[in-house]
């Protein structure tokens, strides 16, 4: 899947016509310490490293056409609802890295591939779900109507649609596998699961009836590590012998969709928290009584 699928480019944080300075600066400017902006800036790009949300802050615009289109794009999110779905579209993509974190931490290719899956699951529904969302709101910005409707295109495009699609199936596929682990001695084995008889039910009720009273619990708590250790590798290894098509499959599709997020919804994700690191901090203010109004810009002549 290529990293952008529209030819659209679009931008919460600049309007289209936008050709100044750079969109963003590594340093403050010179005089941000004189108006404390460099510690107001702190407190908001707090909590919210990943972001790398200072650049965009110190690159301040200089024309009014930008400072009027952010004024018009700070006011949407003061509709509760607008903002709920903006923060769930932020949880699900934090959820995503996190998932491409783990699966990049992973020992066993057998495990990264499976987890990798899911963060393209996680990925497509949350997109799909946040441009539902945005259809049912009244948006009056045109920086959040330009993402509801590059979020309309994109998520109708062929190319979504068939992510989403081999994404279901490779998951569906996979959860539906079954085996039977055969233990005999220090030795095990693996084969494909032919109907036995599961016992466990009928053993639990055979021994409920000894109970007499409160007794206690000497089950071990297995933890649930997100690592395997070489026994579960190993299992998992003769898995991919026993059900080779589908674990191809999985291979393949990791392997092609290598940069499976779209360049334009990832810039929203970072950009659109410039405008709600503001909103959380002002919050903070207007909770202890005072208040904040937006300031109007009026052209002359």
């Amino acid at each position: 899947m290529e990293r952008s699928v529209l030819t659209v480019r679009f931008s919460v944080l600049y309007p289209k016509s936008y050709e100044g300075s750079p969109r963003e600066s590594a340093q403050a400017p010179d005089f941000f310490p004189d108006l404390n902006l460099d510690q107001v800036v702190d407190t908001m790009a707090a909590g919210k490293e990943e972001y790398s949300l200072k650049p965009l802050f110190y690159a301040y615009p200089r024309d009014p056409d930008t400072i009027t289109y952010r004024h018009a794009v700070f006011r949407d999110p003061e509709d509760p609802k607008l903002f709920e779905t903006m923060k769930s579209f932020e949880r699900r993509m934090r959820s995503v890295r996190e998932h491409l974190v783990q699966a990049n931490k992973r020992q066993y290719e057998l495990q990264r591939e499976p987890w990798f899956l899911e963060a393209v699951e996680l990925y497509c529904e949350g997109v799909a779900d946040f441009g539902e969302s945005l259809n049912g709101l009244d948006i009056k910005s045109d920086g959040q109507r330009e993402l509801r409707k590059y979020l309309a295109e994109y998520v109708s495009s062929e190319a979504f649609k068939r992510l989403r699609g081999e994404t279901k199936n490779l998951g569906a596929d996979l959860s539906i596998l079954r085996y039977c682990v055969l233990i005999n001695g220090n030795g095990f084995t693996v084969r494909k699961y032919e109907g036995e008889i599961d016992y466990s039910a009928e053993v639990e009720d055979t021994f409920d009836r000894f109970k007499q009273g409160e007794v206690n619990n000497f089950l071990i708590k297995i933890p649930d590590w997100p690592d395997m250790n070489h026994i579960e590798a190993k299992i998992l290894e003769f898995l991919s012998l026993l059900f080779p098509e589908v674990f191809t499959r999985l291979a393949d599709f990791c392997a092609k969709n290598a940069e499976f997020m779209d360049a334009a919804i990832t810039d929203f994700d970072r950009e659109i928290q410039f405008y709600v690191a503001y909103l959380e901090h002002i919050r903070t203010i207007k909770r202890v009584g005072l208040g904040l109004l937006l300031p109007e810009h009026r052209r002359e002549g």
